[in-house]
């Protein structure tokens, strides 16, 4: 069948990489030390930045040829060695200069590398039909906007150097996730939810849920993103105090939720009778996964607020619905409604 739409090449409005850019990559965001222990790392950008005084490094190694042109603006020692008048001297200051930077090109799987060559590069315009690779160089000097003029590998490019596994564990083990308290659950219908408003008191969560008049009770520890499946244990919670009773699992308690609801009618039900799951919870903390890895039965974790004094949401599914203040009702535990969200009260 003929649409009448007549496909245009994609080659116009996608950057091109030559096979040497392609491979070079390879080598991109990969933190490189050199003798000092100083981090270098080159990292690729969107667009070319403007340079105001671009300067062209040759350097030739066993391995490919590249030409490299860097802002020199940045680096006024660099700046002044571009402008030495005796080229064969200027590639030997600038050689000098640049050996901390030539040293991570060993650890890069370019052991030979040295410059060849060094002067100012005299039109910063790129050169049309040129393929030029904009990059940026982070280093001790900080950060360097570059561009990878003209690469040519004479033999197969290095392989990335493989990741430490314990300097991988270690950068996770910092890595924090969100950590809440699920204070009470219940099921409730979607036309009460709908229904309430700033001000109303959301009853029924159970004889055995927490106390606001003692501020204290059995909770359940959340960790990570509670639309999916994530960490929960049970816990105990005293003024501020919550004692771990069991080894964190990971689960999806509302799917659960969801499997024990029974209907008795055969004629189906109206959305409006509906039963979700909703729980009070409350966001206190974010916790390092290696902290979060060693949490067990009796580990104690100290809270930054009080439950009673704190601001709960009333969260289905994952989404936030409202929030509000707990509340006692007699012996019952209640959420005193503070706000609905505009996006449940439009639907």
């Amino acid at each position: 069948m003929n649409t009448g739409l007549t496909p245009s090449p994609l080659d116009a409005h996608l950057r091109a990489f030559t096979p040497a850019q392609a491979a070079l990559t390879r080598l991109i965001g990969t933190p490189f030390l050199d003798d000092d222990d100083r981090h270098w790392q080159l990292r690729a950008v969107d667009h070319a930045a403007p340079m105001q005084a671009p300067v062209r490094l040759g350097i030739r190694s066993s391995l490919c040829t590249v030409d490299v042109v860097v802002e020199g603006a940045n680096h006024p020692a660099l700046h002044a060695i571009a402008h030495e008048a005796d080229a064969q001297r200027r590639t030997a200051l600038a050689g000098l200069w640049l050996t901390p930077m030539l040293d991570t090109l060993s650890a890069a799987g370019l052991g030979d590398a040295a410059l060849a060559t060094f002067a100012p590069e005299r039109n910063d315009a790129q050169r049309s039909g040129q393929q030029e690779l904009p990059m940026r160089l982070d280093g001790p000097h900080g950060e360097t906007p570059c561009r990878i003029a003209a690469l040519d590998w004479l033999a197969a490019p290095p392989a990335p150097p493989v990741a430490d596994r314990n300097a991988v564990l270690a950068q996770l083990g910092v890595v924090g996730l969100p950590v809440g308290v699920r204070i009470a659950s219940r099921r409730c219908a979607t036309d009460t939810l709908s229904s309430l408003a700033p001000g109303d008191v959301l009853l029924g969560w159970g004889q055995h849920a927490y106390c606001p008049d003692t501020d204290a009770g059995a909770v359940r520890l959340t960790c990570g993103d509670s639309r999916r499946a994530h960490f929960t244990a049970h816990a105990h919670y005293k003024e501020g105090t919550v004692t771990i009773l069991d080894v964190p699992t990971l689960t999806d308690d509302d799917t659960i939720a969801a499997r024990d609801t029974t209907h008795d009618s055969t004629d189906g039900i109206a959305v409006e009778a509906l039963e979700v799951p909703v729980h009070l919870e409350v966001a206190v903390m974010s916790l390092p996964l290696a902290e979060l890895a060693a949490l067990a039965p009796s580990h104690v974790l100290q809270l930054p607020v009080l439950l009673r004094d704190a601001t709960v949401r009333l969260v289905c599914h994952g989404q936030t619905l409202g929030h509000g203040q707990l509340v006692a009702v007699g012996e019952h535990l209640g959420l005193q409604i503070s706000a609905m969200s505009a996006r449940h009260a439009e639907h």
